[in-house]
Parts: C-alpha cells; sequence; structure tokens
C-alpha cells in the first residue's frame, strides 16, 4: 500500500465524527419514538458503548490502513441498521401469507422463512462492505463530509429527549411510592416464620362474570380446583382499578391509588423500584423475578434473579438495548441459531412460545434457599399473541384483530359494513382460541401451586400465592369506537357498560398458608391487596383505600394524561370495608414432612 493511499489524521477525524453522529443518531431516533419506557441509565450505557464500538472499528481500519473503510464506516452504519426494517416491513410482510401456507404443507419450512432474511441481510452488508472497498467505486471522503452534516443536523432535531431523559434526575425522581407509607412499612418488624410468596399477574386474564358475559365460557371448574386447594376468591368479579398494564401494575405494586394527573414515564422506575418490591427486600426475601418483552416488568435492578426466558446474552440486554440491536439482522439471527442449537424452539416463528414454557417450567422447579422466596412472574398468558392451543402445543402466533386490522379501516369507506363484519368474524375466531390458551395457562397454574406448596412445606415454611390480573381484554366496542382514528382515541363514557366491565373485570385469587392471625379481608380490587397481605406479615393495620376504577380520555395516554373516575359507568362500586372488614378464613399450614418427623 502506498503513502497515499494511507489515510491521514484529518481523514480517520471527519470519518470517526459523521460514525459517531450515525450511532446518536440512531440513540435519538429510537428514544424519540419510545421515550416513555426508557430509564436514564440504560440510556447511558447504550451512548457510551454504541459510538464507542464505531470509534473502536474505525481505529481498526485507519491501523489496517484502509481508506476507503474509515469513510465507508458512517454509511454502511445506516445500511445495516436499516436492514432489518426493509426485510420485516417489505419483504416478509409481503410474504407472510405464503409462508403460513407453506409451514401447513411442510412444518419447519419457517426456519428458512425466518432466517434467511436475516443471513441474507447480514452477507449483503458484507459484500457491499468489500464491493466499495475493493472496486474504490465512490470517493468517499466527500460522502463523508455530506454524511456528517446531514446527520448532525438529525441529530439536532432528535437530541431533545436524551437530553430530556439525562438531565432529569435520577431514575428514582419520578416514583409514585407514598413517602408516609413507605416510612410506616420501614418501621415495622417482619414475623419471625416468613412464607415463601409467589405472585404471578397473568395479563388480561378475565374474570369469571367477563368470561360468561363476553365469551360464553363458564371457568368455574378451574376456580373450583382453586378453592378445593384453599384459594380464597378475593371477589366472584374482581375489578382492575386501571385499564392498563403500567397504570394497573404501578397502583398494585405501589399499594396506592395514582395522582389525578400522572405522566407516563413515571410508571417504569415505580415499577422496577415499587414499595412493594422494596419492603420484601427490607424483609429478607429472595427476590425471583419473571418478566417478558414489556419494558416495565422486562428487568427488575433489585431481584436476585432475572429470568425472562431468553437467552443468556439476550437477557443481559435492556428493552432499549434489544431495540437497538433489533434494527439490525443480528437479534433474528442469533434467536434461530441459539433456538435450534438448545433445541428449545422449531423456529423464529415459535420464540415467544418457547420463551413462555422456559419460564412456566422455570417458576415450576424453582428451589428454596435459606432465606424465603419472593417470586413475581408477569405472564403474557393470555396475552395477544396467542402462541399455544389448549394442549399446550406451540403454534404460529395469533394476533387479535382488535390491535391490528382495525387500524386500517375507514369508517367513510363504502364497504365499511363488510369490513366491521369482517373484523367481527376474525374477532370471535380469537376469542375462541383465547379461551384454550387460557384453559393451557389454568392447568399450568394448577401444577405450579401444586409442586411449589410442596417445596415450601419441606422447608418448613408458609406460603402466600396471589393470582390476579392486570386489566381485562379488549373488546370490538372499545376498539370499534372510532376505527378511522390510528391512535384509537377512546372517551370511556362514551363506551357501553359492558365494554367497560370487561376491560376492568379479572381474575383475582389468593392462597395464604399459615398467614398471621388466620383471616384477611375481602378484597374486590389489586390495590388492597399487598395493603392486606404485607400488613398481616408485618403487624401492620394499613387501611384499605376505595376500590374505585380510572382510565385516562385517550388510549393510548399522551405524556401528562388526566384520570377519570368511571365509577358511575360500571354501576355502584363496592367500597373498602373499614376496621371491621368482611374477614375470609384462610388455609392454615399443613406440617412439614421434618416437623411431622419430629412429632
Amino acid at each position: 500500500m502506498t503513502e497515499k493511499e494511507r489515510p491521514a489524521a484529518s481523514d480517520f477525524g471527519i470519518a470517526t465524527a459523521a460514525s459517531v453522529a450515525v450511532c446518536l443518531t440512531l440513540i435519538g431516533n429510537l428514544t424519540a419514538h419510545n421515550e416513555d419506557i426508557i430509564w436514564r441509565s440504560d440510556l447511558i450505557r447504550a451512548l457510551f458503548a454504541l459510538p464507542l464500538i464505531c470509534l473502536a472499528l474505525g481505529g481498526v481500519f485507519y491501523a489496517l490502513r484502509w481508506r476507503q473503510a474509515v469513510f465507508l464506516l458512517p454509511p454502511l452504519t445506516i445500511l445495516f441498521f436499516s436492514f432489518n426494517w426493509v426485510l420485516n416491513e417489505v419483504v416478509l410482510e409481503a410474504m407472510l401469507p405464503v409462508g403460513e401456507r407453506w409451514h401447513e404443507q411442510f412444518p419447519g419450512i419457517m426456519l428458512m422463512y425466518y432466517f434467511l432474511p436475516h443471513l441474507t441481510a447480514l452477507l449483503l452488508f458484507i459484500a457491499l462492505f468489500c464491493y466499495v472497498l475493493l472496486f474504490r467505486v465512490i470517493e468517499p471522503r466527500r460522502l463523508s463530509l455530506l454524511l456528517l452534516a446531514f446527520v448532525m443536523a438529525t441529530a439536532a432535531v432528535t437530541s431533545p429527549p436524551v437530553f430530556r431523559i439525562l438531565l432529569e434526575g435520577s431514575d428514582d425522581k419520578a416514583s409514585l411510592i407514598s413517602a408516609e407509607l413507605q416510612q410506616q412499612l420501614e418501621r415495622a418488624e417482619p414475623v419471625a416464620d416468613l412464607p415463601d410468596i409467589f405472585l404471578i399477574v397473568p395479563d388480561r386474564y378475565p374474570s369469571a362474570r367477563v368470561l360468561e358475559e363476553s365469551y360464553g365460557f363458564d371457568n368455574g371448574a378451574f376456580l373450583e380446583n382453586l378453592a378445593q386447594r384453599g384459594f380464597r376468591m378475593a371477589s366472584n368479579d374482581m375489578r382492575a382499578n386501571y385499564p392498563f398494564t403500567y397504570l394497573s401494575l404501578s397502583s398494585t405494586f405501589n399499594l396506592n391509588l395514582l395522582p389525578e394527573t400522572f405522566s407516563v414515564r413515571s410508571m417504569v422506575p415505580s415499577l422496577h423500584q415499587s414499595l412493594l418490591v422494596r419492603t420484601v427486600k427490607r424483609m429478607g426475601y429472595e427476590y425471583v423475578h419473571l418478566g417478558g418483552w414489556w419494558s416495565g416488568t422486562r428487568f427488575a435492578p433489585q431481584a436476585n434473579q432475572v429470568y425472562n426466558g431468553t437467552y443468556a446474552l439476550e437477557a443481559k440486554l435492556t428493552t432499549f438495548e434489544l431495540r437497538l440491536v433489533g434494527m439490525s439482522p443480528l437479534l433474528g439471527l442469533y434467536r434461530t441459531v441459539m433456538g435450534n442449537w438448545t433445541g428449545t424452539a422449531s423456529d423464529a416463528d415459535y420464540y415467544e412460545c418457547h420463551r413462555l414454557k422456559r419460564q412456566l417450567e422455570h417458576i415450576r422447579t424453582l428451589k428454596r434457599g435459606e432465606r424465603p422466596l419472593f417470586v413475581l412472574f408477569h405472564a403474557y398468558i393470555p396475552h395477544n399473541p396467542i402462541t399455544m392451543d389448549r394442549e399446550g402445543n406451540c403454534i404460529p402466533p395469533i394476533r387479535s384483530p382488535l390491535t391490528e386490522e382495525n387500524r386500517h379501516l375507514d369508517a367513510s369507506a363504502e364497504d365499511f359494513d363488510q369490513q366491521l363484519q369482517k373484523l367481527a368474524d376474525s374477532y370471535n375466531s380469537y376469542r375462541r382460541m383465547f379461551v384454550g390458551y387460557m384453559l393451557h395457562f389454568n392447568d399450568e397454574v394448577l401444577d405450579i401451586f401444586d409442586a411449589q406448596r410442596a417445596a415450601s412445606s419441606a422447608a418448613g415454611r408458609g406460603l402466600i400465592f396471589v393470582l390476579h390480573g392486570d386489566e381485562g381484554p379488549y373488546t370490538l366496542s372499545w376498539l370499534s369506537h372510532n376505527l378511522n382514528d390510528n391512535e384509537i382515541r377512546v372517551k370511556p363514557f362514551e363506551l357501553p357498560a359492558e365494554t367497560l366491565r370487561t376491560k376492568f373485570g379479572i381474575l383475582g385469587a389468593i392462597y395464604a398458608e399459615g398467614f398471621p392471625g388466620g383471616q384477611l379481608c375481602a378484597i374486590h380490587s389489586p390495590v388492597n391487596i399487598w395493603r392486606s397481605l404485607l400488613g398481616g406479615l408485618l403487624g401492620l393495620e394499613l387501611p384499605l383505600l376505595d376500590d374505585g376504577q380510572f382510565s385516562p380520555p385517550l388510549s393510548p395516554p399522551e405524556r401528562d394524561t388526566p384520570l377519570l373516575s368511571i365509577d358511575e359507568q360500571l354501576g355502584a362500586r363496592q367500597r373498602a370495608p373499614g376496621p371491621g372488614c368482611e374477614q375470609v378464613q384462610l388455609a392454615s399450614r399443613s406440617p412439614s414432612p421434618q416437623e411431622e418427623h419430629r412429632k
């Protein structure tokens, strides 16, 4: 290589600046579209790691005297993070009906269908890189200068959300925790023999009343199985306090109703650092967390163990980093290779199914240590998409038409009635699959409970097992309110009472073996579950709150949104009982084998 071919220091500076600018622009764009789920610490890690990778690559090319490569790194970075979008939104979207038909006739063909595009993207990226490097078809210095100017301008536009998150202060600042309630819990001493605690939140699991009214299904057999095992129904028709997961769980996990106006940005830290988690950690529990793809419960900074059912490397990425990597072909390749290497996925289409299966098996087989367990499992069953049939076999994901097809309907179109009827037919088919998905989960829950009750008994501990939904499922009338509006603006006051009952009606059941006093106040909404349980474990009489139901006027809510009481639309609500609350007799703890031996 001649001296002329060696990149000058100025060349390296221009190309490196452009590369870093591209990385910052990617982060800025992703932040702008996901501002409400990003935690400051996650953003700092990405801002440090991605530009550092670009700098390292530029330095390698400079050291190897690859002048063309130094300059072409910025545009190739853009192409690398664009390939996946093009393939998924254009190629795969067009091929999906063909791919599904192939899968019915040739099981396993979907492996090629999903694996090859990711592999093709990576090979095209490498081929393009080699082509411009070897044949020098472009003057790279001029391209890098133009790209630098363009990217810097774009970065300036996309940077405000990044700076706002970085300057907002600590991640704990937006917490919804009541300082007075936290101090009260911190001052109390726990009972001597703490039970193991299992909290399972099946997302969008409806109440028995909702299943009967909206799905034509009687869930009585499952409820009877729970009752025979010592569960006490919190209510025949428990109602969520809020109709969306981040509102509902933020309220439940912090033992409080939300303020009248809330910021969505406060939801993630209120879940990651909830009062429930802080309290059980202080009490000496070992915290095991099972989340999933949703940012609110995917990670748990205070957990001793996090198990998302994903592969080891992927599990270490935050939601923000996962979306960033997901823009490239790497994530699809990694999932496919790991799935086939470990034998846990027949193809990428079944990824979510096998992830859930791994989680269900993990919680069923959890071992006991010296400390009592606190296990939180946010289960995306029977949440959309449906990934298993009644027997638990993996199936190609079935997505609810209420959150997909309706966004394309136009109320002014001549064939609107026909489109709406087609949507209704699709919704009825989806409901049948929903019930099968839920029934399989019922079987899994009973098996998990039986296994963990035996394990707690063998360890000489009691067991608290809480099972409740966070919100009910969507209905056709909820989302057909204004089908031609892409933001699906819904005013809860305009919705039928039956629709609201479906969205707020949830499953609720509590098992508390060996609970202090042996009794628990009857509970009619999730906000009071942990006020009652933690109060008993800490010897406190925490007052129960009104079992009110609230909803934002828009779906999805904006950044700062008022919450409206919709009790009147739902009918007369049950107010929380006072000091002389309705008592529910709980199961007494059965003696462990060790205790039986001592007798």
